[in-house]
């Protein structure tokens, strides 16, 4: 079996899919398959794919069913002793997966990695490093809480650790559901982080979690309930991280009401958080102003990498 199994779930992915596979077989580890899951495309992304003349890649057509059970079936045909998890539009920098087998072969306690990134706003054509600053390794649970840095397509897993879990990817998740199954794995598990960017992450305004941001409140407080299961006492042990997650997601319903111009609605989400930190008192205090005020706010603020996704 090969070391490493990359999974790809796709969808009316012609625009982007060969440049994402070709930066797959271009790494200069080669121990791997490529699992294609193409989840009912309607256009040419299954004859890109069959195009190609690789043995190591494997593709699979099937009806449309969201994204979780694509990663489903990806992971239930995937025979690597590690997962590689790479989205459809993603870029992954030559020498990924050397660095990461490295790691996880040097650290046997490990089974979960993720690094750096660049991230490339393609309609502008401009790209920028994803994180100026070391990201937490170990025990990074309670750090992830409140606040979660893993792009997907910089992820490999230990595939022991997630066959432990008590399933993958929930399937009731349409946007979080890796962060789900990430956490359900790094309550146990410990993490660790390349600075080196090895990935690069393009944004571009047909992504789901663009055109679907108002399901992310709606996500994040279901798998905060499933997380409260996991450990009773969750809000009693990680009580600043619990606060400064449930000021997200009713940022994120402040966000969806701006959209809507309803600034009314909006500040009543931001008030009862508004003083978790300064950056939730500006928002707050925004929603005096028009929506136009508080989008041009927003935008400079993740310029600035206060990040709140």
């Amino acid at each position: 079996m090969p070391k490493i199994s990359v999974n790809i779930p796709c969808y009316n992915s012609s625009k982007f899919i060969r440049d994402t596979i070709e930066s797959v077989l271009t790494q200069t580890y080669g121990d791997f398959e490529i699992i294609i899951i193409d989840d009912g495309s309607t256009d040419n992304t299954g004859d890109i794919i069959q195009g190609y003349n690789d043995r190591r890649i494997r593709y699979y057509f099937q009806e449309n069913k969201g994204l979780s059970k694509a990663r489903n079936r990806g992971l239930s045909l995937s025979g690597g002793e590690f997962i590689a998890f790479i989205d459809h539009d993603d870029l992954w920098i030559g020498n990924k997966l050397e660095k990461q087998i490295a790691l996880f072969e040097s650290k046997k306690d490990i089974n979960f990695i993720y690094t750096n990134y660049y991230k490339k706003i393609e309609e502008k054509k401009r790209m920028f490093l994803g994180y100026r600053y070391k990201q937490p390794e170990g025990n990074v649970f309670g750090n992830f809480l409140g606040y979660y840095p893993v792009v997907m397509s910089t992820s490999m897993v230990r595939r022991s650790a997630i066959d432990n879990l008590n399933e993958y990817f929930d399937e009731n998740l349409n946007l979080t559901e890796e962060y789900d199954l990430f956490m359900r794995l790094l309550y146990t598990s410990k993490a660790a982080y390349i600075v080196e960017p090895l990935v690069i992450y393009r944004v571009h305004s047909q992504m789901s979690s663009l055109k679907f941001i108002e399901k992310y409140p709606i996500e994040h407080e279901y798998i905060l309930h499933k997380l409260k299961q996991i450990e009773p006492k969750l809000e009693e042990k990680y009580r600043k991280e619990i606060s400064f997650l449930k000021a997200k997601i009713n940022y994120w319903y402040a966000r969806a009401y701006v959209t809507k111009g309803q600034m009314k609605k909006a500040k009543e989400y931001l008030a009862p958080y508004r003083f978790v930190n300064y950056k939730f008192f500006i928002f707050y205090l925004s929603t005096f102003f028009s929506p136009s005020i508080w989008k041009m706010i927003d935008y400079l603020g993740n310029k600035a990498s206060i990040r709140f996704d």
